[in-house]
Parts: structure tokens; C-alpha cells; sequence
């Protein structure tokens, strides 16, 4: 059977298309007819009831036979015509699904337009909430017998209202409680298309499974057991047709503001559709040509058109919200404040014509928001719209509003360098010196920065360019950190603290030399003394630095706060190249630190074979010994520097040499210190291996056994050491 083709109805007047469901039995397969019809048809024409419901999931996957074709819908679709089918007649419905070609945009377009005017045509409105439960056809069974007592006439009159009556035996509240919340937490009532459905209704019926209840009675079984039902539920309750509509907040506030406000949490497969599907209803919106639904508009146009719609009362100017680049989760979540909202979005972007009209209309986003959030005269500032930021100041913005970082609108400006606001703000009364959370202030911002020129006017206006920041860093310090010329020479001018070191003990000289701004370490230098950006340097293995601060005069044995040379400091790191150019540069040797340590000793401590190598050929001694005795091969045996180790006795250092301390051999450090492979060396060279410290006397495999290496240990006793170890080892270590 071929799939069924839709047939263009004429879009130039308000034509539909109605379906016929054939009468059949519950079992077989859903036969329908589809023909054209008309909106507002004169008297006699064809009657017929409008089907809402929930799509449910958007797969396709239940077949239908549409005028001898077949027609694939959704499974709760299907569903709802098993349950709508008519034994003893057809039925004529509208469903949109199926009456509109939904791949025809502009079809889709004009029957949304014409909705309200479907559904209020329909002899009635079936409202189809899905498959029935235990618990839903108890609750509906009570409103069916709830309906039939007070529909009886009562002295000749029917009361407008429901209620339980006098005398009412007990009822199971829970069990009502549960069906009632089961039926409202249906998918139907989060759909926004549904409230042009059931608003626009005279007479609906609510469907769930095989039970059914009119609408009227289904609105007012909440209050009556005492059921409160959430906001968005309640509200749909309230239109719904009978009594509540004429006293709930239906009859009163209906424009588009209130409508978006109450159901906003509604769903729609179509983000536009959450605003389409309320214009119909709207008291305002109705017929608004902006807002004409169109499914060729994006929905960041469509949000444009509507806050247009909703702020200034036009229904023609689209343009003035054109900057607005919001999703619809971001238009809804704004609603409440939706003039401050767009009043800050406006002075983002620098829209001066919408912030004048918004202050003129609202007065609204001078203040500073809850939470920490930048207010609208921090966004001008930020980016630098100086007219705005007048604006915003002649009409009362708060001038000191700190956000969460504690930043005001003069520091962002600064931040990003924007002279002529920064002035504006100063001129206005903007305290210069205000810090934000880290202590920064507008100048030391601009400074960071490398904002020359804002830098120079702050300065100009009195502003302090020695603070300190929370990490001890000064103007100079964060301009120099950035590579910022132009703002280092400018401080420099001005007198900054060029030697002035931060927490870390770094000057804006050894930043410069680390960073490698080789123009900023130059004009530093005609300024800065040398030593520590010296040790920077060195350290860093910033060979051509080091030959400039050399050149300029840096002492090459300067020594830092532990005594060491610039040579000890590189041997240490292990700067390969620049200990051969400081050794070139005549570096001494066998300077020793506060600790007596040369740069062979920090060399062999770290494992740097390769300037070990170069210090031993340009004639260090292997035999050096630091303040409490230890050799550069006690050293490497206690770090486990196997190669060298090796290297050093190659080069005859002392295997037996002992500290002037506990009087501890290489062989004793290596086996305290679980070195295997240096043990292993250390003995085939011959070392003692019942050597005893002075503090515990203490052999070397006394020493791995206490410490728990049991391999050191069986090691030393199969080459020789003293056997009274071996009860206890095997006892121990097994």
C-alpha cells in the first residue's frame, strides 16, 4: 500500500482538513478518511471535535490507513485512536498531526495562526491523557459519581459548582491523592500547544484510558479533596472550561508577559512553539504582526521579536533587540527582570538608542544585582561604551557596585584599558584605588594589562603604582611578567621599585630574564642590580641572558641566601651549558657553599654525569669534603647514582672515605639507603665491608638489615660479611 501524499489546501483562506475515524471494532486495524474543510463554516456545516493530546515520542512507528493509503503516527497517537473509535458511527476529529502536513513550514505557519479558532469551533475538546492505571480509574470513577449527584437539579437550578454534599461517607484521600497526581503529572500537562486547546474549548472531556469526566468536573476535584497541585497544573486547571475561568487569573491577565510567566516550564518539540502556541490566547498578542508565526524565522529571531514585542509595545520595529543573542532557556530564565536583563545585554553591546529608551521606559538596571552579577554600568565599562556608561550614570547607576571578585566598573575598564571611560568614572568620583578580590588595583590592572596610555592617566590622577597585590606582586612586577615594554619604561620614569622582590624573591629583572623579554631584561638592566637575576638566569639555563648580565657587570662568584655560586647552582640543576660557559668565564671550581659543598658535590648528589665529567677535567677535586665530612662519592652511594659512583673511582676517589660525623662509609650510605646495584659496585671494588659508624657501630649490613632491605643484606653475607648476622638474618628475612 503506498504511503499516503498530502494535497495542498489554499493558505489564502482559513481552510482545514478534518478526519473521519471509520466506526470498527476495538481489534481492527485504524480506516480513516481525510477531506477539506473550513474555519467558521456557516450554519450546518460539518460539526466535529478537536483531538489534545501528547505526541509522546517522535518515532513514527504505527501504521493507520488514510484514504486507502498508508500513514505511520506516534504510539500514543495510535493509542488515542483505539480508545476515540466509535462502535455504532464515525467520528469526525481534527488532530494536527494528522490534518496538517507537518514538513510544509508554511502550512504549519497558517494552521497555527488559525489553532484558537479550530478549537473553539469543535462541538468539543477531547483531551486524551494516555492509558489508564488502577489508581487513575479509581479517581476517575469518584469524579463520575462526584459529577452524577451534583448534576441533579436542585430546586429547579444546577449549581455552578461542585462539592462532596453533606453526610458524605469517607472516602481513601491517599488513593484519590495518588490517581489525581498520576493524571497530572502526565505529559499532557506539560505541552504548551495544549492550552490554546483546552483554553479555547467550550465543552472538553478528559480522557484517560477508558475512563472519561468532563472537563468541568476534572478542573475542580483538586480543591475539593484537598489537593494542591503544582503551579503550572493549577494554572491549566484554571482554564479550562467552567467557573474557574471567569475567576481565576484568566479573566484579568492574559497578555503574552503573564502568559510566558505562568508556563514557561511547558515543553514543545519546537522551541518557537513555547511562544507561538501562546499568542492565541494572549489579550495582547493576538494579532501582533511582529509575532505572526513563521517557521522560517531562527529562534534567536523569534526571542528578538518577542522581548521587542513585550519591552517596547511595538508591533512593527524588529531591529531594536537585534543584539540580543539568547537561547530560550535564557529569555525565560530573564522574564522576571526582563528589563534589566536587556538593559545589560543593551549596554554590552553598546546600543545607546535601546539603554535610553529603557531607562526612559523601566528605570531599571542601575542598581547592583543580587548574587554578585555584573550590573549594566559594569558592562559598558568593560567594553568600553562611554556614552552608555554616561547614560547609565546620569540615571543613578551605583557607581562603587562590586561583583563577587569584588570589582568595580572602574577596574574593568582599566582592566581593558579603555581610557575614556576609566575618566569618565574618575571624573564622576570612581574611588582609584579600589582592589579587587586579589588586592588589584585599576592601575596595577591596566599595568598587567599593557595599557600604556590608561596606565599614564591613572597615574596622572594620583593614583599610588607601588601596591601590592596578593601574591607580593607590584605594577612593575605584573607588566614586566607579561612582557608589557612600553609599561615597564613608563613605571620606570615614574621611579618604581626596580629591585623590589616578591613573595617568591623574585625582582622584575630575574621575571624578565625567566619570561625571556630580552628588550625588557636590557632596560631593567640600565636600572636593576644583577646577582639575582643572575641565579635566575643560571638556574633557567638561559645561556645568552647569563652572557648579557655578565657582560654587565654581574659578579660571577655572587653567591644566594645558601652560600652557593651561580657555578654550585647549575651543577646542581644540572645546566650542562651553562656550567661550560660559566667554567669558560673563569668560574672557580671548588667554591663551596655555607655547607662546604663544591659544585662536584651537588653534581654528583643529582646524578649529572656529563658536568661531572666536565668539572673532574678541568681539575675539581674527588676528594672534596663538605662541613660534616662527606665526599662527592658518599653523596652519589647515598642517592643510588650507580654510573657515578663508577665514574668517580675511576677518577680515584677514596672508597673508604668517612664523614667527620657518625664516621659512615659510601658502602654504610648506599646500605641504609637500599641501593643495590651501588653496593654490588661498591663491594667488588673492595670496600670494608665491617666498617662501623662511631654513633651505633653499625656494619653496613647492620645498617640494611635494620632498615628492612633483606636483599642488601643476603648480598653482604655471601661476600664475607661477619656470619654472626646470619641467625638473625634467616630468622628475620628468612
Amino acid at each position: 500500500m503506498a504511503e499516503y501524499v498530502y494535497q495542498a489546501i489554499d493558505l489564502d483562506r482559513p481552510a482545514v482538513r478534518l478526519l473521519r475515524l471509520l466506526k470498527e471494532s476495538y481489534m481492527d486495524d485504524i480506516q480513516c478518511e481525510l477531506f477539506d474543510g473550513w474555519i467558521e463554516q456557516p450554519e450546518g456545516g460539518i460539526a466535529y471535535d478537536a483531538l489534545s493530546y501528547t505526541w509522546g515520542s517522535t518515532e513514527k512507528n504505527a501504521r493507520i490507513t488514510v484514504n486507502g493509503s498508508t500513514m505511520y503516527v506516534t504510539s500514543n497517537l495510535y493509542a488515542a485512536l483505539q480508545y476515540l473509535r466509535l462502535d455504532n458511527q464515525d467520528r469526525i476529529i481534527w488532530i494536527d498531526a494528522i490534518c496538517i502536513n507537518q514538513v510544509d513550514d508554511k502550512e504549519r505557519g497558517h494552521q497555527v495562526q488559525h489553532m484558537s479558532k479550530i478549537y473553539k469551533e469543535a462541538e468539543q475538546v477531547i483531551v486524551w491523557l494516555g492509558r489508564g492505571t488502577g489508581e487513575s480509574d479509581f479517581t476517575m470513577d469518584f469524579m463520575k459519581q462526584l459529577q452524577e449527584n451534583n448534576m441533579k437539579v436542585k430546586h429547579g437550578t444546577r449549581p455552578s459548582t461542585i462539592s462532596l454534599g453533606p453526610g458524605r461517607p469517607d472516602i481513601p484521600k491517599n488513593r484519590l491523592y495518588e490517581g489525581m497526581e498520576l493524571m497530572l503529572r502526565q505529559p499532557w500537562f506539560r505541552r504548551i500547544w495544549i492550552l490554546q486547546e483546552i483554553a479555547n474549548a467550550r465543552v472538553a472531556t478528559i480522557i484517560c484510558g477508558r475512563k472519561s469526566i468532563s472537563a468541568r468536573v476534572f478542573a475542580q476535584v483538586s480543591s475539593i479533596i484537598g489537593l494542591s497541585p503544582a503551579p503550572h497544573c493549577q494554572a491549566i486547571l484554571d482554564i479550562m472550561p467552567g467557573p474557574s475561568r471567569q475567576k481565576s487569573w484568566w479573566a484579568e491577565k492574559r497578555n503574552l508577559y503573564n502568559l510566558l510567566l505562568k508556563f514557561r516550564k511547558c515543553e514543545a518539540t519546537d522551541e518557537r512553539d513555547i511562544i507561538y502556541a501562546l499568542l492565541g490566547l494572549s489579550s495582547d498578542a493576538y494579532n501582533s504582526d511582529l509575532l505572526l508565526p513563521s517557521y522560517t524565522k531562527s529562534i534567536k529571531q523569534v526571542i528578538r521579536d518577542t522581548a521587542s514585542f513585550l519591552l517596547f509595545n511595538t508591533d512593527q520595529d524588529n531591529s531594536l533587540c537585534a543584539f540580543l543573542d539568547w537561547t530560550l532557556q535564557d529569555f525565560l530564565d530573564n522574564l522576571h527582570s526582563l528589563s534589566s536583563a536587556v538593559l545589560e545585554s543593551a549596554a554590552e553591546n553598546g546600543q545607546e538608542v535601546v539603554v535610553k529608551r529603557l531607562l526612559a521606559m523601566h528605570k531599571a538596571g542601575t542598581y547592583p544585582r543580587a548574587g554578585g552579577r555584573w550590573t549594566s554600568l559594569h558592562r559598558a565599562s568593560y567594553n568600553g561604551h562611554e556614552t552608555v556608561v554616561r547614560l547609565l550614570l546620569e540615571n543613578g547607576a551605583t557607581l562603587e557596585a562590586a561583583d563577587r571578585e569584588q570589582q568595580t566598573p572602574l577596574l574593568l575598564a582599566a582592566k581593558n584599558g579603555h581610557k575614556a571611560v576609566i575618566q569618565l568614572l574618575l571624573n564622576k568620583g570612581a574611588e582609584s584605588e579600589a582592589q579587587n578580590r586579589n588586592c588589584r588595583t585599576p592601575l596595577f590592572l591596566a599595568a598587567m594589562n599593557g595599557h600604556e596610555a590608561a596606565v599614564r592617566l591613572l597615574i596622572e590622577e594620583g593614583a599610588a603604582f607601588e601596591g601590592k597585590d596578593s601574591a607580593g606582586q607590584t605594577p612593575l612586577l605584573s607588566a614586566v611578567a607579561n612582557g608589557s615594554e612600553e609599561v615597564v619604561r613608563l613605571l620606570l620614569e615614574k621611579g618604581a621599585e626596580i629591585n623590589y622582590k616578591d613573595y617568591h624573591g623574585r625582582t622584575p629583572l630575574s621575571l624578565a630574564v625567566t619570561n625571556g623579554h630580552k628588550s625588557i631584561v636590557r632596560r631593567l638592566m640600565d636600572h636593576a642590580e644583577y646577582q639575582a637575576s643572575l641565579f635566575w638566569a643560571a638556574k633557567m639555563g638561559y645561556e645568552t641572558d647569563l652572557q648579557l648580565l655578565l657582560e654587565r657587570g654581574a659578579r660571577l662568584e655572587s653567591r644566594n641566601s645558601s652560600g652557593q655560586t651561580v657555578l654550585s647552582c647549575c651543577a646542581e640543576r644540572g645546566q650542562m651549558a651553562v656550567v661550560q660557559l660559566l667554567i669558560d668565564q673563569g668560574a672557580e671550581i671548588e667554591s663551596e657553599s655555607d655547607s662546604k659543598r663544591t659544585p662536584l658535590s651537588w653534581a654528583a648528589e643529582f646524578g649529572h654525569g656529563d658536568i661531572i665529567r666536565l668539572l673532574l677535567k678541568h681539575g675539581a677535586e674527588p676528594d672534596s669534603k663538605d662541613k660534616f665530612g662527606r665526599t662527592p662519592l658518599s653523596w652519589a652511594a647515598r642517592a643510588g647514582h650507580e654510573a657515578i659512583v663508577r665514574q668517580l673511582l675511576e677518577k680515584g676517589a677514596e672508597l673508604e672515605s668517612k664523614d667527620n660525623r657518625y664516621n659512615r662509609t659510601p658502602l654504610s650510605l648506599a646500605a641504609v639507603s637500599g641501593h643495590h646495584s651501588v653496593v654490588l659496585l661498591l663491594v667488588a671494588r673492595g670496600a670494608d665491608l665491617e666498617s662501623k659508624d662511631s654513633k651505633y657501630g653499625l656494619t653496613p649490613v647492620s645498617w640494611a638489615a635494620r632498615c628492612g632491605h633483606a636483599a642488601i643484606v643476603h648480598l653482604l653475607l655471601e661476600k664475607g660479611a661477619d656470619p654472626v648476622w646470619k641467625a638473625r638474618v634467616q630468622e628475620d628475612f628468612g
